[in-house]
């Protein structure tokens, strides 16, 4: 989702290959952060905490560097810091 500052930003669909898995050692691993939505330098690492419901990534942009997440009706929300409102929405896998 992007939002333009209204509001009014809605999820689309898509198909992807991106998974996220959190681990019990307060890890998350993945096939797909992206450093820079505009690059390709991406990580597969982070650390999450659940007290403040952040991800901290090793990216070298502030804006990636740390993500907000929730979790909303079986769904994972990835919430980047940006002016757009720019989040990723992900959906639980068995």
């Amino acid at each position: 989702m992007i939002d333009i500052g209204d509001g009014k930003g809605t999820f689309r669909p898509v198909e992807s290959d991106i998974m996220i898995e959190f681990k019990n050692d307060g890890t998350v691993l993945t096939n797909s952060f992206v450093c820079d939505p505009y690059g390709k330098d991406s990580i597969s690492t982070g650390n999450f905490n659940l007290d403040d419901s952040t991800i901290t990534t090793n990216c070298n942009n502030p804006n990636f560097a740390t993500i907000r997440f929730e979790l909303k009706n079986q769904f994972l929300i990835l919430n980047f810091n940006s002016n757009e409102g720019h989040s990723k929405k992900f959906k639980k896998m068995n």
